[in-house]
């Protein structure tokens, strides 16, 4: 039987979650006041790096999207859910250009060893990597561990080439992941499971990208690339985007 204009029935009285760039001009005050009070030389640097522009909150590191909205940041997961649901809508309508196109997203650590050969992650790796090992999970090249920045905390600590080390909650979101082995560098994928973590396949057209050893940045970079090579944990720019995970009720807000 053919049918036109179908109409999904959704649930009534369900709320389903949202994904968001942050866009908060009090927040942005908020949090300048705060780590220009509590943090200094090398720390401040590292975290002073946001900025509300455009109506969007701008620039993002790993230090930063922790130390401004931990507890709501985007899971790896729901990142890649959430640009499948864009990259479907650009094939649906005619002009409509993907919100991540254009801009990176941080949503994690990946960590492959006991310490970095890039000298300022050296101190930061050794210290993550027995946190992750007193939670029962032992990082390798082959099997790198990766560490959602949501329910992570900073904390200042002079050793640090960034002031600052990670620190893991109660419940952090930690997992091995073979795909993000450097022999997997620059594979194609064209969907993620449920972790955010790649499927590969010859035909997709995502890359992942990933380095031999050392502490990394996960992100979704400018053009939808995978990345888990970046050792530049501090660097920022003005593309960058806080990505948020909240309540319906709040999006409207």
């Amino acid at each position: 039987m053919k049918i036109v204009q179908p109409t999904l029935l959704v649930p009534e009285g369900i709320h389903f979650p949202v994904i968001a760039f942050a866009a908060d001009s009090e927040a942005v005050a908020e949090y300048k006041e705060r780590i220009g009070r509590d943090y200094r030389g090398k720390a401040l640097q590292t975290l002073d790096v946001l900025s509300f522009e455009d109506g969007v909150v701008k620039g993002s590191n790993p230090f930063a999207a922790v130390a401004l909205a931990s507890s709501s940041l985007a899971l790896p997961g729901e990142l890649e859910h959430a640009i499948r649901e864009e990259e479907r809508l650009e094939r649906m309508v005619e002009g409509y250009h993907s919100k991540f196109r254009g801009v990176y997203v941080d949503s994690g650590l990946v960590l492959r060893t006991d310490g970095d050969s890039y000298g300022p992650n050296d101190y930061i790796a050794k210290n993550l990597f027995s946190q992750v090992r007193d939670r029962g999970i032992t990082p390798t090249p082959e099997n790198p561990a990766v560490i959602s920045l949501r329910g992570l905390s900073v904390k200042a600590d002079k050793r640090s080439a960034y002031g600052l080390v990670f620190v893991l909650g109660e419940d952090p979101q930690v997992f091995p992941v073979a795909e993000f082995a450097h022999t997997n560098n620059e594979k194609s994928f064209s969907g993620t499971d449920e972790r955010g973590v790649p499927i590969f396949n010859e035909k997709g057209e995502r890359t992942v990208s990933t380095r031999e050893g050392g502490l990394s940045r996960l992100d979704v970079g400018r053009y939808l690339v995978l990345g888990s090579d970046d050792d530049r944990l501090a660097g920022s720019g003005e593309v960058g985007r806080v990505v948020l995970k909240i309540a319906e009720g709040d999006a409207k807000k």
